[in-house]
C-alpha cells in the first residue's frame, strides 16, 4: 500500500513538471530581453504542451530594437549540455537557433552526430535589430558540419541566399528546407525537398512587427510535429501560432503605452 501510494506520488510529480508532455531539446543564443531565443523557444514550446530542454550555445545583450554583443559558450560546455540532456531525458526532436560561430556550429554538429533524432535547424546568421552578426565561416561551418544532419530547415529569404541557395544547401544533405516569408510584402512560406516544392503557405500580412518571430515559428512547427501532426498541418498551425502572437503583443504594446501616458498626466497634474 506504501509503495502504491510513492508511485502514485512520483507520478503526480512528474505529470506536474510537465514529464508526461512530449519533450523536445533547443539549442540556441539566449536572448537578455527575452523576445527570441532560448527564451522565447521556451515560452513557444510551453504553450503547445510540449517540454522544452535547453543547451545555450551563446549569450547576447540585445533589446527589441537594438543588438549589443554575443559571447559563445565554450565548446566543451555545449557539447556537455546536449549529451547530458539527450543520455537523460526522452528527447523526440531538437531545434537549433542562433549558434553564433562557425566553432560552434562544429560543437553542436558533433554532440548531435549519430543520434536517432529528427533535428530543426533555424540558421540565424544575424538579428533582426542589428542585421548580420556573422561572416563567411559561419556560413561554410554549416555546410561543412550541420546541415548534413538537418531533417528541416528554416531559413528566411535573406538567409537562404547566404547559405547559397536550395541546390547547395540540398547537395549539403538537408532533407526539407522551409522557406519563411513572414517578412516579405506578400508573405508566404513554401516547403521544398530535393525534387522541388511541395507546397505553398500564403497568409496574411500582419502591419506588425515581433522580436523573435523567426525563433518562434521554427519551435511552433517542432511543436506540432511531435504532437503529430503531418509537416503542412503543423506549418499551417504554426503560421496561425506566431500570427496570433503578434496581434497579442500588439494589444499589450497599446495597453502599455496607455498606462504610460495616464501616469505621465497623473504626474503632471
Amino acid at each position: 500500500m506504501v509503495k502504491k501510494q510513492h508511485s502514485e506520488t512520483g507520478k503526480k510529480d512528474r505529470e506536474a513538471l510537465g514529464w508526461h508532455r512530449p519533450v523536445m531539446l533547443a539549442v540556441g543564443g539566449s536572448d537578455s530581453c527575452a523576445g527570441a531565443g532560448i527564451q522565447a523557444d521556451l515560452l513557444t514550446a510551453h504553450a503547445l504542451g510540449v517540454r522544452c530542454l535547453t543547451a545555450i550555445a551563446c549569450l547576447t545583450s540585445q533589446t527589441d530594437n537594438a543588438f549589443f554583443a554575443l559571447m559563445s559558450v565554450p565548446a566543451g560546455h555545449i557539447r556537455r549540455q546536449i549529451q547530458d540532456m539527450i543520455a537523460h531525458y526522452p528527447v523526440k526532436m531538437v531545434k537549433v537557433g542562433a549558434l553564433g560561430t562557425a566553432k560552434t556550429v562544429k560543437a553542436v554538429a558533433e554532440s548531435l552526430a549519430g543520434k536517432s533524432v529528427p533535428i530543426v535547424v533555424d540558421p540565424v546568421l544575424g538579428s533582426s535589430a542589428a542585421g548580420s552578426f556573422s561572416g563567411q565561416g559561419l556560413v561554410d561551418a554549416y555546410h561543412e558540419h550541420l546541415l548534413n544532419q538537418t531533417w528541416l530547415l528554416t531559413p528566411n529569404e535573406a538567409e537562404l541566399a547566404r547559405l547559397g541557395g536550395l541546390d547547395a544547401i540540398f547537395s549539403a544533405g538537408t532533407r526539407y528546407v522551409l522557406v519563411t516569408g513572414g517578412d516579405t510584402q506578400q508573405p508566404v512560406e513554401r516547403l521544398y525537398s530535393p525534387q522541388g516544392m511541395i507546397k505553398a503557405f500564403p497568409h496574411e500580412k500582419i502591419p506588425k512587427t515581433l522580436h523573435g518571430t523567426g525563433c518562434r515559428f521554427a519551435t511552433a512547427v517542432t511543436a506540432y510535429l511531435m504532437r503529430g501532426e503531418n509537416m503542412p498541418n503543423a506549418i499551417d498551425k504554426a503560421i496561425a501560432f506566431v500570427q496570433k502572437e503578434i496581434r497579442r503583443q500588439g494589444v499589450e504594446d497599446e495597453k502599455l503605452l496607455a498606462a504610460v501616458a495616464d501616469t505621465k498626466k497623473d504626474s503632471s497634474g
